[in-house]
């Protein structure tokens, strides 16, 4: 059983990292495999459905392993059409030349607002843009911001973007779900792939 739940965990994450690496234009090694260390608060599925939503995108469910409540999800895309539905705008800064650099002016939208993102240097060197946005946990017709959610991206130098939402707090039933420092260090064990 346990065999079989790790071969199921390694092809989950060969699935959500192969449209990384395909962009990069660089083989997916078992080394990258195997340095895919997700924290112990978390467990994680393949989420068939909005993978299917959008072609070049593969996405992972996440779950907190205590409670088996659903936290979130993290998605390897190259849709212009994902980003914008999940409100995600980005301008490359330029610099006193005139050229583009590597750093951007990031937002993120919700149902109601729009957040400035922020700039964040992970200890692995990657670099991501993320915001507390207030995000709908019910999912009705109407929108409602019902909780605040942990939104970030991080854009791949080969192309593609890493795109991750976590639920931070349910305020109907006023429970913390997961910090912000759990969720840093989710995106603190993915490997370095640029």
């Amino acid at each position: 059983m346990m065999t079989s739940r790790a071969t199921a965990s390694l092809l989950a994450l060969l699935a959500f990292f192969s449209v990384t690496a395909s962009s990069a234009g660089q083989p997916l090694s078992p080394e990258l495999i195997s340095n895919i260390k997700p924290p112990a608060a978390f467990a994680f599925r393949q989420a068939k459905k909005l993978t299917r939503q959008y072609p070049g995108t593969t996405c992972l469910d996440f779950t907190l392993t205590r409670s088996k409540r659903k936290i979130g999800y993290l998605c390897s895309t190259q849709s212009e059409k994902f980003l914008r539905d999940f409100g995600v705008f980005s301008v490359p800064q330029v610099t006193s030349n005139w050229e583009f650099s590597q750093r951007r002016e990031v937002s993120i939208a919700s149902g109601i607002s729009s957040y400035p993102a922020a700039r964040l240097e992970l200890k692995s060197g990657a670099t991501i843009y993320a915001a507390e946005v207030d995000c709908d946990l019910k999912g009705g017709s109407v929108y409602r911001p019902t909780g605040t959610c942990h939104v970030a991206v991080r854009y791949l130098r080969h192309g593609g973007v890493l795109y991750g939402n976590f639920v931070l707090e349910d305020h109907a039933s006023k429970a913390k779900v997961a910090t912000k420092e759990e969720i840093i260090a989710l995106w603190e064990s993915l490997p370095n792939i640029d």
